[in-house]
């Protein structure tokens, strides 16, 4: 599941629109991927503990 997510990120990066100028939605922007991506991984990581119990 967290490469899937990794690489959808990774494409929205790549192909959604670019800011030409700097603002703060680019560090927030960042710090969203960033949050949304830890949070899949502390989800996927309780999730296979709750498998292996």
């Amino acid at each position: 599941m967290l490469p899937g997510l990794l690489a959808l990120i990774q494409a929205i990066d790549w192909f959604g629109p670019k800011e030409y100028a700097y603002s703060l939605a680019i560090p927030a922007t960042i710090l969203g991927a960033y949050a949304l991506l830890a949070w899949a991984a502390s989800w996927t990581t309780r999730e296979r503990r709750a498998l292996a119990a």
